[in-house]
């Protein structure tokens, strides 16, 4: 817990259902927080076919001739946001700092609150709601990714 900000952490998928059970009761004891946005996150460690993920994320971006610079130990971050439906969707692709051959994926689903800032809402009810659905989008974007940039 953090000034304007509470986070819960697993360390694989089997965790999400413990995860949002704690964060309902948490945010059911403490009812008077004011809560303004809420958010899904899922960062992974991926291995790939590919023996370096920098470089190949490179050649992707130099290939779409948008005139960035050409150096040596270049490396690359792609990030892109987007809005569906009712929430913003935030993906990172980045070579992972466990290995060449890993990617990092940072995959988000960030929701405004049903409610007026302030009023109470049943934060565990809605996560219930919304975390099947978000394991399913986080599962097939990092296969999609992994067979993109393996490509």
């Amino acid at each position: 817990c953090q000034p304007n900000e509470w986070n819960i952490q697993g360390y694989d998928d089997a965790s999400w259902p413990l995860l949002v059970n704690i964060t309902g009761l948490v945010f059911e004891k403490l009812n008077e927080t004011p809560v303004g946005l809420y958010s899904l996150t899922a960062q992974k460690h991926l291995d790939t076919s590919i023996p370096d993920v920098g470089t190949a994320l490179v050649k992707r971006i130099y290939n779409l001739n948008l005139a960035f610079p050409h150096g040596t130990e270049t490396t690359a971050s792609i990030e892109l946001v987007t809005k569906i439906e009712d929430y913003q969707v935030k993906a990172v692709l980045q070579p992972s700092l466990r290995g060449n051959d890993k990617a990092f994926v940072y995959y988000q689903h960030q929701y405004s609150t049903p409610q007026e800032l302030g009023k109470y809402f049943d934060l565990g009810k809605i996560l219930r709601a919304r975390v099947d659905p978000f394991c399913d989008a986080q599962r097939v974007h990092c296969q999609s990714v992994i067979s993109a940039i393996s490509e």
